[in-house]
């Protein structure tokens, strides 16, 4: 499953709830890619971290900053300081800036999600790009969808999701 969300986004802040659901339902038969799509700000740009594991904890933890905390995550010393709480390597985050490879990730995401059609934040593309849930979807529907997934996974026959 493939999930397109914006740092910024109250309703991907939401939607993580049911993506730590479906995580602890269906671990390793569930692999989640997550995607940035901007519709309230460039913050991604800055995120620029390599590991996916650190990554999703990053995005929680600047997430829990924003909407929590009500700190101001656009502000590069709290992406740091942020950062350095969930163990990331500052350093190497500055390396992925200065070598490009941030903005390349970045650009990469909003080709896929305007090749996907991504309306917004967040955005579930299941099925090889078959199935799309948008907005604030409940738990029951992403699970339906991914119980059907596993059920049937051969791209080949119709879900009835």
């Amino acid at each position: 499953m493939t999930v397109f969300s914006d740092l910024l986004c109250v309703w991907a802040y939401v939607a993580q709830i049911r993506i730590d659901e479906a995580r602890a339902e269906f671990g390793a038969q569930l692999k989640i890619v997550p995607r940035c799509c901007s519709v309230f700000g460039d913050t991604a740009t800055k995120v620029g971290v390599v590991d996916a594991d650190l990554a999703d904890t990053y995005t929680r933890a600047l997430r829990n900053a924003f909407f929590v905390e009500c700190r101001d995550i656009g502000c590069s010393a709290v992406q740091r300081d942020v950062l350095q709480r969930v163990g990331g390597d500052v350093e190497a985050v500055r390396a992925a800036l200065d070598d490009g490879f941030a903005h390349a990730t970045l650009a990469a995401d909003l080709a896929a999600a305007e090749s996907a059609r991504i309306q917004g934040s967040p955005t579930f593309v299941l099925n090889e790009g078959r199935q799309i849930l948008y907005g604030s979807v409940g738990y029951r529907v992403l699970q339906a969808n991914i119980r059907e997934l596993l059920r049937v996974p051969d791209a080949e026959n119709a879900s009835w999701c």
